[in-house]
């Protein structure tokens, strides 16, 4: 199994719909999300793929086949419902 594209996780952090989102994911076989919250950063100046951009949780918060499953002072996990 691959790996998503640079290009893939770009469009998945800022541009997807949920239903785009939920296609990409599906094609890797990806069903959870894991982010370390010490690695999400405030995207509003500046883009990138080295952590997890505030607009991606802001957003899959509001997809509603993304549920947060866990979370503590480290973490969360987010399950993608198919």
């Amino acid at each position: 199994m691959s790996m998503p594209g640079l290009h893939e996780i770009s469009y998945l952090f800022w541009d997807a719909s949920q239903k785009d989102a939920l296609e990409i994911l599906d094609k890797y076989g990806i069903d959870y999300i894991l982010i370390e919250n010490n690695r999400i950063y405030d995207d509003s100046q500046h883009k990138h793929t080295g952590g997890y951009p505030r607009a991606f949780l802001d957003k899959i918060s509001n997809f509603d086949r993304f549920k947060k499953v866990f979370e503590n002072e480290g973490a969360q996990i987010w399950k993608i419902e198919k």
